[in-house]
């Protein structure tokens, strides 16, 4: 909301400069008609300097006014809220107030509504921690740690939480092969290795996934299927012999990639004609991705993701351009069809 204020405002002043620029130049060239032209060049230029010089000085007072205001209005919310004990909020508008000015009084206030909000939720963090609230008190602890890791015995508690939360919330989840009903570009290894990176670089406290080489062992020496929508009995076996709560499974429908290229010619600024190339790439995805129970091979979580990617580019004959491969656009859409997916599992087990 800042910066489009922020935005308008400089809008506002390019347009007044023009304005007054202007204004200016037609208010030299009105007083040519009377004037020798000696004269009226040296009027003409002292006007247009003299305006300039007062647009360029209401410019600066109209942003300086600005300022002033917006920071006198963050600051005074941020006294308001810190009065009324809402230390969160008055950071926010503390915060704020320093961006656009930093001066020792919204520093001073600043500090104090910071020492105030790690105080409260320390405290209330110790307190649910002795009640045996793991997740109130990891969710507290966490609140301190974001504005100081030190504070007091901080880290240890939270970690005492996050341990004990850990061992009641943690899910373990194995990636079996996705079926590939398209047999171009090795889509159904791709998206399982993706999901697993995807999943991963969220970096999950409380989702674990299963090595693949780990899972590979396992169901080659078990003679288990590896890919597609398993049945329930394989699902549980799975789960039993690997220790793991979910099973990922997936199909992906569809995967393609088309090209599209022409010419024409068209006139250069300088009056030639020139051969213009287009070039167009677009791939497309449909998958299919499941999230199964093995307690009983329910599905926690379903969802069909399809995704598509456009590249297009001009260039001139004699140019030379770096076009995509078709690898490359089709990784582009299955990377943001498993990524979907990915998110949905995190939201739902991550705190």
């Amino acid at each position: 909301m800042l910066k489009l204020k922020a935005r308008r405002v400089v809008s506002v002043i390019l347009m007044v400069f023009m304005l007054v620029s202007f204004v200016g130049i037609d208010y030299a060239r009105a007083q040519t008609v009377s004037a020798s032209s000696d004269d009226s060049d040296g009027m003409k230029k002292g006007l247009i300097g003299a305006l300039v010089i007062l647009g360029v000085v209401g410019i600066y007072k109209m942003i300086k006014n600005h300022r002033e205001e917006t920071y006198q209005n963050h600051l005074s919310k941020g006294k308001m809220y810190l009065g009324k004990g809402e230390y969160g909020l008055a950071i926010r508008d503390l915060s704020q107030a320093k961006d656009v000015k930093d001066s020792v009084e919204v520093n001073r206030l600043l500090y104090n509504a910071k020492e105030e909000y790690k105080k409260r939720h320390y405290q209330l963090g110790s307190d649910y921690l002795s009640e045996g609230n793991w997740e109130l008190a990891y969710n507290e602890f966490e609140k301190v740690r974001f504005y100081d890791n030190n504070y007091f015995d901080t880290n240890e508690k939270y970690n005492l939480a996050y341990q004990r939360l850990r061992e009641l919330r943690l899910k373990r989840i194995a990636v079996i092969d996705f079926e590939d009903t398209t047999y171009r570009y090795n889509l159904g290894s791709r998206a399982t290795s993706l999901f697993a990176a995807q999943l991963l670089d969220r970096n999950p406290k409380f989702i674990e996934v299963v090595e693949r080489k780990q899972l590979d062992a396992i169901l080659e020496e078990q003679q288990l299927g590896a890919t597609g929508l398993i049945d329930s009995e394989t699902a549980k076996e799975i789960g039993n012999i690997l220790g793991v709560d979910y099973l990922v499974v997936g199909k992906v429908l569809s995967g393609s990639v088309n090209k599209d290229e022409s010419s024409e010619y068209v006139e250069t600024w300088d009056g030639k004609q020139k051969k213009r190339y287009h070039v167009q790439k677009q791939s497309y995805t449909k998958v299919i991705f499941k999230l199964l129970d093995v307690s009983d091979a329910s599905i926690a979580l379903s969802k069909t993701v399809t995704k598509k990617a456009t590249y297009s580019e001009y260039y001139y004959q004699d140019e030379s351009i770096i076009i995509p491969s078709d690898e490359e656009m089709i990784d582009r859409v299955l990377t943001e069809a498993v990524d979907e997916f990915a998110q949905d599992v995190y939201q739902k087990y991550e705190l």
